[in-house]
């Protein structure tokens, strides 16, 4: 938005803001699509997705792999036939990960993961490292992280390994330092990269991570409608994304700890920590998601337990049908002033993205927001819409300040994003139809309609739109 004004006035200017982050990515399709916008808004990540964004741009902080690249590095279909003892060991048996039933799985996504003891597996990992090194001379940061599933190796060796540690990031650690300790006999300024996340989250008693290596901290099983700082509700079993996988391991660790205590823990250890952290609803690309008013507070606590860079993950895949533009803006201003004046961003934001209709629309999103905290709501990443966030009272009164928003639009651009954001309001109220309900078949085709009217070509994660729609009409969402 460019203000259009006949005359401008400039008192002195004397400001310089640098910001404490080395790295910051904020994901969303509206942001990485536009190198301009990216950086007017001082992000310099997006290229973790393969983006380029020149030094005209300000530059950029580049991954090769970005995340789950085990399979990337030592991959089931060339390795697994001839050297199970690569892969990970459950129940006494060697899987390859492909014994599950998930349609959903790909290349990338396997459902085991590595046997990190394996003195081959360390020399394979080290020695793609450093090929993919020599082909990305323009990567700064090469990731070396679990996949996305459960399976850890329970061989002997990894086993008592991580018994030794008192967590399972003690295995993974001590292969990536072997690498890393490798790598920078030669590329110095190389930074290897992996995660802490899920049930490699908490930091092991005696393994300290090389001065060239990354910690990734995962916030995924986490509330994100209270400051993590304050909250410590987490999914009652780790949060793996892709379920039917070969013997996945459920139950939590007996040593589990909070993800405070594993972040301050890290803190205390890591030269280097970035934090990978959630800002939508995977199952529910539409469900509202009210965060809003702990981002400052997140960022702050991440700021003061020693973290040097952030991926804020929203809806990657879509278009947003919630707040998803006014989130990555507050975002994107808190990760170079983190004290800064959210309110004031906000009324900014939405003063040029809606117009008129800002203030009815910004009602609901106050309502919201003193709704999860009076109440303690806890909202976590694949909750429902029936979480309890959105009872059927807000419903009536978001609908109503969005027929008011709608009346006050400026003009039809306004109004189709009025209409886009109200999306979230209509998939709460067709959730919470009955499938007994006369008026159901009907009310599905005309939000289906909607759907494909704005360009949603997504409202699931990793869904094709005509199969969520088939699952709705059925009553089926997740």
């Amino acid at each position: 938005h460019v203000p259009q004004r006949a005359y401008l006035a400039i008192g002195e200017v004397d400001k310089k803001v640098v910001s404490p982050f080395e790295y910051r990515e904020v994901f969303g399709n509206v942001v990485y699509d536009d190198d301009e916008f990216a950086s007017k808004r001082g992000l310099n990540g997006l290229n973790g997705m393969g983006l380029t964004q020149d030094a005209e741009h300000g530059g950029s902080i580049r991954y090769w792999g970005f995340g789950h690249t085990f399979n990337m590095l030592v991959p089931v279909e060339e390795f697994f036939d001839e050297h199970p003892e690569y892969f990970s060991m459950i129940d006494g048996k060697r899987v390859s990960g492909r014994e599950g039933n998930n349609k959903y799985l790909t290349l990338d996504l396997v459902g085991t993961q590595l046997c990190l003891t394996n003195p081959d597996v360390i020399r394979i990992v080290t020695e793609r490292i450093r090929k993919s090194i020599q082909e990305h001379p323009e990567c700064r940061i090469f990731s070396i992280s679990q996949n996305d599933c459960g399976n850890y190796c329970t061989c002997p060796e990894c086993a008592r390994v991580d018994a030794e540690e008192g967590a399972h990031s003690g295995s993974l650690l001590r292969l990536v330092n072997a690498v890393a300790n490798d790598i920078a006999q030669d590329y110095p300024d190389v930074i290897i990269d992996t995660f802490a996340y899920q049930y490699t989250r908490k930091p092991p008693k005696l393994t300290r991570p090389a001065p060239n290596v990354c910690v990734r901290i995962c916030s995924i099983e986490c509330c994100f409608s209270h400051p993590l700082a304050e909250c410590d509700h987490q999914y009652e079993k780790p949060t793996y994304s892709y379920t039917g996988m070969a013997g996945e391991q459920e139950e939590y660790d007996p040593d589990h700890t909070s993800f405070q205590s594993d972040l301050e823990g890290w803190g205390k250890i890591c030269r280097r920590m970035y934090v990978w952290n959630y800002n939508t609803d995977f199952k529910h690309y539409l469900n509202p998601f009210p965060n809003l008013h702990v981002l400052q507070k997140n960022i702050q606590y991440f700021l003061k337990n020693g973290v040097t860079g952030i991926f804020e993950q929203g809806n990657g895949e879509d278009l947003s049908g919630e707040f998803g533009e006014l989130r990555y803006y507050i975002q994107s201003k808190l990760l170079w002033e983190p004290d800064g004046d959210v309110d004031r961003w906000m009324r900014e934001f939405m003063a040029a993205y809606y117009g008129m209709a800002a203030q009815p629309i910004r009602e609901f999103i106050d309502a919201l927001r003193n709704h999860v905290t009076e109440k303690g709501v806890h909202v976590r990443i694949y909750d429902a819409p029936d979480r309890g966030h959105m009872p059927q009272q807000l419903i009536d009164l978001a609908d109503a300040k969005f027929d008011e928003a709608e009346a006050l639009a400026d003009d039809d651009a306004v109004l189709e994003r009025v209409r886009r954001s109200r999306m979230q309001v209509k998939y709460c109220k067709l959730f919470n139809m009955s499938l007994d309900d006369p008026q159901r078949a009907a009310a599905c085709e005309a939000f289906f309609q909607e759907v494909r009217h704005f360009g949603f070509t997504r409202i699931r994660e990793w869904k094709p739109l005509e199969m969520s729609f088939e699952e709705i009409r059925k009553g089926i969402f997740q």
